[in-house]
């Protein structure tokens, strides 16, 4: 099960919702870090033996989701694009093949093939800005489940990489979702705590 700190489960329609959140790979811009940090998720839903992905920007701070990308886990193939009208408009096959500033994560981020998505041409009108949404439905790999994928999102078996478009000052950053800032925090909370014992 994901740490509370960095998901939150609900029940609604009788759906489990798992919500992502990014951490920042290519530190480029320190404010365009920080501001795809705290606005940018990813719901994650159980579709009737189906799994889907919904991008989300919440704004306020200009920017663009253009290309997704997944490394597959129990993913079988993506099955259906849900653009969120008028604007939003994806199609497969990013082009870079790979998230840009891959080899920064450890282990280096290796999308799958066929499991890349980019915005029409123009890409920062057609991208998921502030107040939009995407998402993006998967069959599973035959006898995975929802719980599977949760699973291995919580591993790192499963990452999801967004390379980010069209900040305020022209600037991109890529993000990933990883378990690993999760555990780093919570280390440090432990830390911090002994050292405040050790003080009394």
């Amino acid at each position: 099960m994901l740490l509370s700190a960095f998901s939150q489960r609900s029940q609604t329609a009788c759906a489990v919702v798992e919500t992502l959140s990014f951490y920042n790979l290519t530190g480029t811009n320190a404010i365009n870090a920080a501001a795809g940090e705290n606005q940018l998720f990813a719901d994650v839903s159980d579709s009737a033996g189906q799994v889907t992905f919904t991008f989300r920007n919440i704004g306020p701070a200009l920017s663009s989701i253009s290309e997704i990308y997944f490394d597959d886990g129990s993913l079988l193939a993506i099955s259906e694009i849900l653009d969120s009208p008028p604007d939003v408009d994806f199609k497969l096959d990013a082009n870079p093949s790979n998230l840009p500033g891959s080899q920064l994560s450890d282990p280096p981020f290796q999308a799958s093939l066929c499991f890349s998505l980019q915005p029409e041409n123009p890409e920062p009108f057609h991208g998921v800005n502030p107040g939009e949404q995407l998402s993006i439905i998967f069959d599973l790999i035959n006898e995975q489940t929802f719980t599977d994928v949760i699973d291995e999102i919580n591993t790192g078996e499963l990452r999801i990489g967004i390379h980010v478009i069209a900040f305020e000052n022209g600037g991109s950053e890529s993000f990933v979702n990883t378990p690993e800032p999760t555990s780093i925090v919570f280390l440090s909370l432990g830390v911090m705590a002994i050292v405040r014992r050790r003080k009394k």
